[in-house]
């Protein structure tokens, strides 16, 4: 499982999984575009057909990466149970970006932004069929979309809504 702050579009061929978002941007390399660290921390679980429900961690994964997904966070590495899995079950208790330089919105918004949760944690379901057999290697990534959901941010109280983040998500089968 790895983490990136946001997919290139031209890494997106695998089978990338989450909501579109019509008019959205499209991930350029422009000067103007946001640099900065988006930090994350997090649970893992992946949902099974016959409904159970395996953890991929014994503890909260924390985890920062750049915003424009110039890399990647290999974040967990487990042996799972061969079996038919139907859905990626992400528990944040934070997130947070640190923006250095950039436009957002045609606004010049630095410092910390922050997804405000509503409540302690904020609980994002990516449903998708996959059927792991023994010895099977599958690769999941969790694309964070940090230029779809920074676009909303409120540029004086630089808090974001966890819906906008929620929406956002993708989940990319590799």
């Amino acid at each position: 499982m790895a983490v990136s702050g946001d997919l290139p579009s031209t890494q997106g061929f695998a089978d990338r999984i989450g909501p579109s978002i019509a008019g959205a941007p499209a991930a350029t390399s422009s000067e103007n575009e946001p640099e900065g660290e988006v930090e994350v921390e997090f649970r893992l679980f992946l949902e099974g057909a016959d409904g159970s429900s395996i953890a991929l961690s014994d503890h909260d994964i924390r985890v920062r990466v750049d915003l424009r997904g110039r890399q990647e966070a290999d974040v967990v590495n487990r042996e799972v149970p061969a079996m038919r899995y139907t859905g990626l079950r992400v528990v944040f208790s934070e997130i947070e970006a640190e923006v250095d330089s950039g436009l957002i919105n045609g606004q010049v918004v630095s410092g910390a932004v922050e997804v405000r949760l509503r409540d302690v944690a904020l609980t994002v379901v990516r449903p998708f069929s996959l059927e792991v057999g023994d010895g099977d290697r599958i690769q999941l990534l969790i694309d964070l979309n940090a230029a779809v959901w920074l676009e909303a941010v409120d540029p004086d109280l630089k808090t974001v809504a966890e819906e906008v983040f929620a929406n956002a998500l993708n989940l990319v089968v590799r």
